[in-house]
């Protein structure tokens, strides 16, 4: 069971799993975490869940024991990798909540905590809780590999294991506001390494080794606040806690 990294209420309660179907054995989809209000709307990458209705999805949480729910709708952003899966109002699922969305800096450590899936071992294709840290390297527009997503972005010096999706980072200074969620990994390519020729006849076959670096991508949440809070907020009407002037 997570423990809280400071003080009495610990970011990681307000993650938990999304699931398609409700048993045991049915598919692991990816991490989610609620925003604004526990138990009511819980954010995760869109690419996770696909298109598949909202019947068909159930959010797991396991801070004080497995508490599930059937997601009553899904709300998606028009462009970017992110959807909002509403719980009907007597879910049950017991969660904390991340107050709002925070803002970023180059170079800033994050945390970033999720429930990825092992390829290989006794965990194999079992969504098992991990924490990461690591720092933003870079922000700019992201555009996905197949194009369907577009949005501001970090570059993380880690790189997101399949099943991190959809989990939330958040700073050590204030543990209450999440500033982004983990989406994809991009590759880059370092400059030449080596490379070697071989001649096959009247052919000189060039053959060139560079190594592949593995980074991963994070949506910033910042950027997304107003449609956020429009989407969450309005709806519901409910006064969300002003962070302290302290």
């Amino acid at each position: 069971m997570p423990v809280a990294i400071r003080g009495s209420s610990s970011p990681l309660e307000a993650v938990g799993v999304v699931y398609r179907g409700q048993e045991p054995n049915d598919e692991y989809l990816g991490t989610c975490f609620a925003l604004y209000f526990p138990r009511k709307c819980f954010l995760t990458a869109a690419h996770c869940i696909g298109d598949l209705p909202a019947h068909e999805l159930f959010v797991v949480t396991q801070i004080w024991g497995q508490t599930e729910s059937v997601v009553e709708r899904v709300i998606k952003h028009p462009t970017a990798d992110l959807a909002i899966l509403v719980l009907p109002p007597d879910s049950g699922v017991m969660a904390r909540s991340f107050w709002g969305c925070a803002g970023y800096q180059l170079g800033e450590d994050f945390y970033a905590y999720g429930y990825p899936v092992d390829v290989l071992g006794e965990n194999a294709k079992r969504p098992t809780a991990r924490l990461f840290k690591g720092h933003f390297q870079t922000f700019s527009k992201f555009r996905s590999l197949d194009g369907r997503y577009e949005y501001e972005a970090a570059e993380l010096s880690i790189p997101c294991p399949a099943g991190l999706s959809g989990g939330p980072l958040f700073n050590m200074a204030d543990q209450r506001f999440a500033i982004g969620m983990a989406t994809e990994n991009r590759d880059s390519r370092t400059t030449l390494d080596s490379w070697e020729e071989e001649q096959q006849g009247s052919e000189v076959r060039k053959s060139i080794y560079q190594e592949i670096i593995r980074y991963g991508v994070a949506l910033l949440l910042k950027p997304l606040e107003p449609w956020l809070k429009s989407q969450i907020i309005e709806p519901y009407k409910t006064p969300v806690p002003k962070p302290s002037t302290e």
